[in-house]
């Protein structure tokens, strides 16, 4: 609930900013970790880093581009994001095996600064303008409203068992491509190949 308010009470493109710059803070850290309870508090801490992202560039989105644009402008959005984990799928793949697990996490702390210079170079107050019909009901009326509607209800249920199994397949891959004899490049294909569907989708 939190993430998506961020993005409604302050201004987007601050919260984009801040989101980026945390978690790459956090992915420095990770880079360098050597304890296993220090490597999942720092996953944590990227994880609710990243949380505001996605709702506040979403919003932010609508507010940049024009109405009559804005289906072109989601669905490239959405290939796009695919495209990177496409790509990164490759590299990352790459990079682990020649140079470390270190080096790619330090590699992908950068691409958040950069994805944080992008943002800042968009001029202007991005701030949700507070409606005069309706009063704010707190961040729990979004939660109300789901659990109202029978369809949008099944979507969220359905959506968390769906990340559930997820969770579970992302933590089994790689013991899985190690125990059939690949690496860190075959484990990156793999993850290319997820993308990759994602980008076509997105077209």
């Amino acid at each position: 609930p939190w993430a998506g308010a961020l993005g409604d009470r302050m201004d987007r493109r601050h919260v984009l900013i801040a989101s980026d710059l945390t978690a790459a803070v956090a992915f420095v850290g990770i880079a360098f970790a050597h304890s296993l309870p220090l490597l999942a508090a720092l996953a944590g801490v990227s994880a609710v880093a990243e949380a505001p992202f996605a709702p506040s560039s979403q919003a932010f989105l609508v507010m940049l581009v024009p109405e009559d644009r804005r289906t072109w402008a989601t669905a490239t959005r959405a290939s796009s994001a695919s495209a990177g984990m496409l790509m990164g799928g490759v590299l990352g793949g790459l990079i682990v095996s020649a140079f470390g697990g270190t080096v790619a996490f330090l590699l992908n702390a950068s691409s958040f600064v950069l994805s944080a210079t992008l943002v800042s170079q968009i001029k202007g107050r991005y701030r949700a303008a507070p409606s005069a019909e309706t009063r704010d009901r707190g961040v729990f009326e979004g939660f109300r409203l789901v659990l109202a509607r029978p369809a949008l209800l099944l979507t969220l249920v359905t959506i968390s068992v769906s990340l559930l199994g997820n969770g579970l397949v992302n933590v089994a891959e790689y013991p899985l491509f190690s125990s059939l004899g690949g690496g860190s490049a075959a484990y990156g294909a793999a993850v290319s190949g997820f993308a990759l569907g994602g980008f076509i989708s997105g077209r």
